[in-house]
């Protein structure tokens, strides 16, 4: 049976985060991933030359630490890209955040009365704020609801938004409202946040970050093992003493885990029926992407659009070339990758791969994008576990799940599944930091802490 100092589960963005802090400490941490590439979510698998990645990654951080990382782990490949992305709404390209003018220009006046009106009446009458359906009524008023919000949601993920937690909404949309669009509209001065216009990312897409880390790690004498999988998890004591990896017992001083919060718990020693409930109820969204190779190199401006129409199963597309030239091979040609939010049980997610890739080239046909005759070539990559939902519920569970975690000192979890939170790079690579320096007794802080607000994407106006 080797030992390792620490062991870490999963070589995703916390993963590698926490990695590299030891090694560059003088640890070797041992990694093990149980797929076959390193980056988790932000990994860039590749097809016939094509890069791809997994949903759309920027790098963009208020967090100098994480800014200074990023450029000393890629240097020179870490290029400024201008941001474009838009809503396309039946045929019609809408700014996001929306943009009053806009509205009343594509939507007609009577309609954009009738968004005020009711947004007035969400301020006279305001809902108790329960659910992300109520959140977004109270800011943005039942009208706008309905058109821009509820139907593309629901097809996020896959549940009534009156089913989700409000929290999803404070934390992704805090500080925007219709009122503040609005007040700029008409010039005043706002305090809402704006979208970021540029931001930073890989040459060779957003998985060669990640790519470069691993070797880094592997060069300060780490190890990172992948096809891996964690079966079980030794505790003794109220302390972790190893895992079974593949038949292979590990022992560990420390263990730190990205894995999802409900496989975790499952494969842990003397896990408390209780806790085990709590974590069974915990609800994830899958996410599968049908990459189309077309025989033109402009298709679009944007980076991505989000897909806000009823007829097409497609939540969002991306358009890797606008992203960075060099993941396309052949100048001649680019590649979109049709973004599809489903769970595993689903038709969509067990359809097979070559009539995924017809019904994702008649739906771009469809939203008039590009003729099906355009596509010469299609594959398909599927992530279980992509997205942690906020369930009403959910802070309940956690809590449960968090007061039994704490009891075992050496274990840490880390990560968008390890926190169950919707986190975004830097917020999740800052929880792999500080969970390296509580390891190296530099009392880095409690992981569960870390301030999703300081890491946001957007910026404020001042």
């Amino acid at each position: 049976m080797k030992e390792y100092k620490t062991i870490i589960i999963g070589a995703g963005v916390a993963g590698l985060g926490c990695g590299y802090e030891l090694a560059n400490s003088g640890h070797k941490p041992l990694i093990l991933e149980k797929g076959s590439l390193i980056g988790g979510l932000a990994q860039t698998p590749q097809y016939k030359g094509y890069r791809f990645d997994i949903g759309g990654h920027r790098f963009y951080t208020k967090i100098p630490e994480i800014q200074q990382l990023w450029e000393r782990i890629l240097g020179e490949s870490l290029t400024t890209v201008q941001r474009l992305s838009r809503i396309y709404y039946y045929h019609q390209y809408f700014s996001y955040p929306i943009s009053a003018p806009e509205v009343i220009q594509k939507l007609g006046l009577v309609e954009a009365l009738r968004i005020l009106g009711s947004y007035l009446k969400s301020k006279v009458n305001p809902p108790q704020i329960e659910s992300l359906e109520d959140y977004i009524i109270a800011n943005f008023g039942e009208r706008l609801y309905q058109l821009f919000f509820k139907g593309y949601t629901q097809k996020v993920w896959g549940r009534a938004c009156s089913e989700i937690s409000a929290e999803w909404g404070q934390q992704r949309i805090k500080g925007l409202s219709l009122g503040e669009v609005i007040s700029k509209a008409l010039g005043f001065k706002s305090n809402a946040k704006s979208l970021i216009e540029e931001f930073y990312y890989p040459k060779l897409g957003c998985g060669q970050m990640y790519e470069v880390m691993g070797e880094k790690i592997v060069s300060m004498g780490g190890e990172i093992k992948l096809g891996v999988e964690v079966e079980h998890i030794y505790i003794e004591d109220n302390r972790v003493v190893g895992v079974l990896a593949d038949g292979l017992p590990i022992e560990c001083d420390h263990l730190v885990s990205s894995m999802p919060l409900s496989t975790l718990l499952q494969v842990m020693d003397g896990t408390p029926q209780q806790v085990i409930e709590s974590a069974q109820q915990l609800q994830y969204r899958d996410f599968l992407v049908v990459c189309l190779i077309l025989n033109k190199p402009d298709i679009f401006p944007d980076n991505w659009i989000y897909v806000h129409n009823d007829n097409v199963a497609v939540g969002r597309i991306q358009n890797y070339r606008n992203w960075s030239t060099s993941m396309i091979p052949d100048d001649n040609t680019t590649c979109l990758g049709m973004e599809y939010f489903c769970d595993r049980d689903s038709g969509l997610w067990n359809t097979e791969d070559k009539a995924l890739v017809y019904i994702a080239s008649i739906e771009l046909q469809s939203l008039g994008l590009a003729n099906y005759s355009d596509v010469i070539d299609g594959f398909v990559f599927r992530q279980p576990l992509a997205y942690p939902v906020y369930g009403n519920n959910y802070q309940h569970h956690i809590q449960v799940i968090r007061q039994y975690l704490n009891m075992i000192p050496n274990l840490q979890t880390i990560g968008r599944n390890g926190l169950h939170r919707y986190n975004n790079m830097d917020h999740s690579m800052l929880t792999g930091l500080i969970s390296a320096r509580n390891i190296l007794g530099r009392d880095g802080g409690d992981v569960w802490e870390v301030n999703t607000e300081r890491s946001y994407y957007e910026t404020f106006e001042k």
